[in-house]
């Protein structure tokens, strides 16, 4: 309605996304925008927004599947044993048993919760989180997981 767009957050509280008031969008080519928050209405893990400049549905619907970008420095440090989801792309995971999977590439949100997407001989989505995700080796951007290799 009148250029709001919905929003589905991934902070933890959920609307800790909007203690930042400048917005940079990414688009699915890869182009990048500046947005200032101008309204926000939440709901649980889905916000709805108005960003200045987007007046009209159209305007929000060229928005949609965006990324935001928010600037590293603007963030908490993680705590004990809490990452970045960004800082462990491209970390190599292997079994508890030794047995390398492959390449984490991303992240998916399912129902149940956050899923690792391993790309090696082949695809596997493994859960994000205990008692799958054993230990993190930010040194030797390694995840160690609890997994069946043959899974």
């Amino acid at each position: 309605m009148r250029g709001a767009v919905k929003v589905q957050s991934y902070t933890q509280p959920a609307d800790a996304l909007l203690r930042h008031r400048q917005w940079v969008l990414r688009g699915a080519d890869g182009a990048e925008a500046s947005f200032q928050l101008r309204e926000i209405h939440g709901d649980g893990r889905t916000l709805r927004v108005a960003l200045e400049g987007v007046e009209s549905r159209d305007a929000a619907e060229r928005l949609r599947g965006s990324d935001i970008l928010l600037p590293r420095d603007s963030l908490p440090a993680p705590g004990v044993r809490e990452y970045y989801r960004a800082d462990l792309l491209g970390f190599q995971v292997r079994t508890v048993e030794g047995v390398a999977l492959g390449e984490l590439t991303h992240f998916l949100e399912a129902p149940a919760g956050a899923l690792m997407v391993v790309r090696g001989e082949r695809e596997r989505w493994l859960p994000a989180g205990p008692p799958c995700l054993r230990r993190v080796d930010l040194a030797r951007r390694e995840i160690e997981v609890d997994w069946p290799a043959e899974l």
